[in-house]
């Protein structure tokens, strides 16, 4: 991943750059919907560049292990709003069911589900690998010093 570095800085700097220019477009706009749209691309710029600047640390060295207890912590905060994101997805699905909605409405509701799924989505993963199967906890490291050792350490056992 280290040849990518360059492309890496290059695309960090384009979404920052991207998401200044759409902020102070839309901030003077009268209609609600279109600014709104608008700030919403500019926070996903602002979120692609988090993303990509977190590529470049990736591509940049090796990345720091999560404690146990950091990672019970964060498995128990992502749990909270896994909960979180599917209650707000039913919330806006009854919402869209029953109709009743102008189509500028919709529209906005229909940019929140769609979101909301992607968040449910990518919190479940990140729980799933990041925090369950690919953390590497201090009994992790000592399972594997030990676990297949005939001895454990001492001579002759």
């Amino acid at each position: 991943m280290s040849r990518h570095i360059e492309t890496f800085r290059r695309m960090v700097e384009a979404e920052k750059d991207y998401s200044s220019r759409l902020a102070s477009s839309a901030k003077d706009l009268p209609n609600p919907v279109v600014r709104a749209v608008i700030l919403a691309v500019s926070r996903d710029s602002e979120k692609h560049f988090l993303l990509y600047q977190t590529l470049l640390e990736m591509a940049s060295g090796p990345s720091t292990l999560l404690t146990e207890e950091e990672a019970d912590r964060i498995a128990a905060e992502i749990e909270r709003h896994i909960k979180t994101e599917a209650e707000m997805i039913a919330r806006v699905e009854e919402i869209l069911e029953k109709g009743e909605l102008d189509k500028a409405s919709r529209f906005i509701l229909e940019l929140i589900l769609r979101d909301e799924r992607v968040h449910h989505a990518m919190l479940r993963r990140l729980h799933e690998v990041v925090v369950r199967r690919e953390s590497f906890t201090e009994t992790d490291m000592w399972d594997m010093v030990w676990k297949d050792t005939t001895f454990h350490g001492a001579p002759g056992g």
